[in-house]
């Protein structure tokens, strides 16, 4: 069963990671508005992380905030959502986090988390 979660709060990001029982791989937080929340998402180096923030006013906070939190830009970046098309291939997501009331239709969510 592939891994969808809704969160909000480092201590959300942190319970999706333990149920899920992904151990790496990519991990996506959609309707990301908080860097360190995003951050969360990656609790080793055997992750890499994409915000899809849904407010364009928000990226370069929520990018400063990424930085301040991991230390760097990189391993865990952000960008806009546009539209309600997620920019992945199928079955490349491991872990996948949407905040409250981002509208990505299930069949797409479903479209690009990779089987276990």
């Amino acid at each position: 069963m592939p891994f969808s979660f809704g969160a909000s709060s480092q201590k959300e990001i942190a319970q999706a990671l333990k149920q899920s029982g992904v151990k790496g791989g990519f991990a996506v937080h959609l309707g990301a508005t908080d860097g360190s929340t995003t951050a969360a998402l990656k609790p080793s180096d055997s992750y890499q992380v994409h915000a899809l923030a849904t407010d364009a006013s928000a990226l370069d906070g929520l990018r400063e905030g990424i930085r301040k939190a991991v230390g760097s830009y990189g391993t865990v970046s952000a960008d806009i959502l546009r539209g309600n098309h997620l920019p992945y291939i199928d079955n490349m997501v491991n872990l996948l986090v949407s905040e409250e009331g981002v509208e990505v239709n299930e069949a797409e969510i479903l479209r690009v988390l990779s089987p276990l």
